[in-house]
């Protein structure tokens, strides 16, 4: 089994503003395009948008670690997270089957991330 730690992320969040704010605004005839300053703060502002839905539940929490063979390393990593970034709502998630799911052409059953609920540690 792997597991991999899901929540919001301010640093995720930047990296995704950058790729969707794009530089130009308006469309046909109003099209203008934006100076370093307003791109930035357009990506600034979205990039908060997006932490707020994903903190507050509007959007699924994504995956912001890599994969991990214990809990133990990813509840390191949520430490390590939350000393060093805006980080809130991180979950450690586990990959297991899911019930009743089997897919057609391996037969084996469907595979999907899913909240851990281990022993205490």
């Amino acid at each position: 089994m792997s597991f991999a730690v899901f929540g919001a992320s301010m640093d995720f969040c930047l990296k995704t503003a950058k790729k969707r704010v794009k530089m130009t605004k308006g469309c046909g005839k109003n099209l203008e395009r934006r100076t370093q300053a307003e791109w930035e703060e357009a990506v600034k502002t979205y990039a908060e948008k997006l932490y707020q839905d994903y903190a507050t539940g509007k959007k699924a929490p994504v995956q912001i670690s890599a994969n991990m063979t214990t809990p133990n390393a990813a509840k390191d990593f949520i430490a390590l997270a939350m000393k060093t970034s805006t980080c809130s709502a991180l979950r450690v998630f586990q990959r297991q089957p899911v019930e009743g799911r089997i897919h057609p052409k391996t037969k084996e059953p469907v595979m999907k991330f899913q909240p851990y609920v281990g022993g205490a540690s």
